[in-house]
């Protein structure tokens, strides 16, 4: 994990919900990780790092984590959060305190984040398009 400020730990507790991507966020300063706990698997929507103030749409990928380990990402990769394949999924969120201060929406009309540590866009408003998996949730 990679930080130059407070890191804090979280524990987030999933339901599930439609597996549509609506919003990629990056963070500019720290790595992020997720850890499942209980070997429940978790489904994550990436897009590369870039110097541009949107991901490159056309790079978004999809990965089924098995829950046996967790994952890191690099600074500025792309993501939304992970979607869990059972109900009552839990992970560790490993991040710095200050972006759960800036997970505030900015533009309460499309719910984006803008901060020091985060970008946080509306895929669909932007772009009136939503990132799925052609394999339903339950079956991953």
């Amino acid at each position: 994990f990679e930080s130059d400020a407070d890191t804090t730990m979280v524990v987030l507790c999933y339901e599930p919900r439609p597996l549509e991507v609506e919003f990629m966020e990056r963070h500019y300063k720290h790595t992020q990780t997720f850890i499942p706990l209980e070997g429940k698997p978790l489904v994550g929507f990436f897009a590369p790092p870039n110097n541009k103030d949107e991901p490159d749409l056309d790079k978004v990928v999809a990965f089924r984590f098995d829950g046996s380990a967790g994952f890191q990402m690099h600074k500025g990769t792309w993501h939304e959060q992970p979607f869990p394949v059972v109900p009552g999924t839990k992970a560790i969120c490993v991040l710095r305190a200050e972006t759960i201060r800036e997970l505030k929406p900015t533009n309460a009309e499309t719910g984006e984040c803008h901060g020091e540590d985060i970008s946080k866009l509306n895929i669909l408003s932007r772009h009136n398009i939503v990132f799925t998996t052609a394999t339903p949730l339950g079956k991953l």
